[in-house]
């Protein structure tokens, strides 16, 4: 199974970049959605991985979070894409699994109510060794009325 793997709710799962000794473990999942953090060469056999088990793959190609937040409208079209039960199963991931992948799945269980404290630790646990300060304050600062704005008329300005 990759690296950094697990459960975030029932159907849906986090990873690092799956590689091809991973393939057999994410066929017993049997995905339909996989939403890739990162625009990169992907490993051999990735391709034909996600089409041999009519996968579909969403890429989105973001900077890593030292270097910037994630966008509000990127958070809110991968937001749209995990809160959709037909997408699942469904698995995230970037490079390691860690850094846009926590702060991803730290937003989603902001909206799904968990606590601050709880969210933090979770994304802690899966960043070690290398926590980083700047995720943090995005995850702790990220405020679900902008999603909520944002998502009702489609814009940053509100409506």
């Amino acid at each position: 199974r990759p690296a950094n793997f697990g459960v975030v709710v029932p159907g849906v799962y986090r990873s690092s970049f799956p590689q091809a000794a991973d393939h057999a473990f994410l066929e017993g999942l049997k995905l339909k959605t996989i939403i890739t953090l990162v625009q990169k060469d992907f490993p051999e056999g990735y391709t034909a991985f996600i089409s041999r088990n009519g996968i579909k793959h969403h890429v989105f190609d973001m900077s890593g979070t030292k270097k910037e937040e994630i966008p509000i409208k990127t958070m809110i079209s991968i937001l749209r894409l995990v809160l959709d039960r037909q997408n699942h199963p469904l698995l995230i991931h970037c490079n390691h699994g860690k850094h846009r992948t926590g702060c991803v799945v730290a937003i989603v269980r902001k909206v799904s109510g968990w606590d601050l404290d709880s969210i933090v630790s979770e994304y802690k646990r899966y960043a070690q060794p290398k926590v980083r300060d700047c995720d943090v304050k995005y995850i702790t600062e990220f405020e679900l009325a902008a999603v909520c704005t944002t998502h009702r008329c489609g814009t940053e300005r509100g409506c």
